[in-house]
């Protein structure tokens, strides 16, 4: 039997860099951020740990999710240091930064519309590690993780797992690059000793049976304060209603193949 929560959230944001100047369509402009931080707080929502969030899902506590919100930024860009920071600390609020571990200091290369884009450096990491700031995996080189054999998909996961340590990281947690895993993938970063994992989009519930594949909601460059609204306000009825829908189709285009 499914359990829905009628109330609004928690809900996941994915963000990544955080720049006015980008032809990447997943960064977000200076300004639109500031605009969605102060929307969550003007209108009743807290930000709140991702630690928070699933120890309370794992206890079964999702009277006390009702319009929470967990920030998450993938790769690790430097931008974070200078236009997210200063933002967050204006509310209070928290986030959970995924680094790529073994390109700190270095320039994105998987994405050709963001190679522009700085990550940030060891010192950087321990500046926002003191400002409250968690931090994950993103893997070691930000790879498709069910492409690689058993050998180099450990490699990816513990090195990441390690430096997460060597920060002094206290909830491990890892962001699957492009949202891509498998269930041999899930079953190595377990093994790894992460606490929870971290897709893309919103196929799956957001439930403890989901530790390891949580949905998160994708803030891009074309999102307006309307859309931001819209997307963080859905009932959780609402989201299952179109979870289901989704699926219908996708079973649909499978049969006409």
């Amino acid at each position: 039997m499914i359990r829905i929560n009628l109330g609004i959230g928690p809900s996941i944001l994915m963000y990544h860099s955080v720049i006015d100047e980008s032809e990447d369509r997943f960064t977000t402009t200076c300004s639109e951020f500031k605009k969605q931080i102060f929307w969550l707080y003007d209108n009743g929502f807290e930000v709140i740990s991702l630690s928070s969030l699933v120890e309370a899902i794992k206890d079964g506590r999702y009277n006390e999710l009702q319009k929470k919100v967990v920030l998450t930024f993938d790769d690790g860009c430097k931008d974070f240091t200078s236009n997210v920071l200063p933002v967050l600390k204006k509310f209070g609020a928290t986030a959970t930064v995924y680094i790529v571990t073994g390109m700190l200091g270095k320039k994105v290369t998987w994405n050709r519309f963001a190679k522009n884009i700085s990550l940030m450096n060891e010192k950087e990491i321990y500046s926002i590690k003191k400002e409250g700031i968690s931090i994950g995996s993103h893997t070691v080189t930000h790879e498709n993780l069910p492409s690689l054999n058993p050998r180099a998909l450990f490699r990816q996961l513990k090195e990441s797992y390690d430096v997460l340590t060597y920060f002094n990281e206290s909830f491990p947690s890892i962001s699957y690059p492009w949202g891509r895993y498998s269930e041999d993938v899930i079953h190595e970063v377990k093994r790894c000793g992460y606490q929870c994992a971290l897709g893309v989009g919103e196929k799956m519930r957001l439930s403890a049976v989901n530790i390891y594949k949580l949905p998160r909601i994708t803030i891009t460059r074309e999102m307006k304060i309307a859309d931001y609204e819209s997307a963080l306000t859905r009932s959780n009825l609402e989201r299952e209603l179109r979870r289901l829908y989704g699926s219908i189709l996708n079973r649909k285009n499978l049969l006409k193949k």
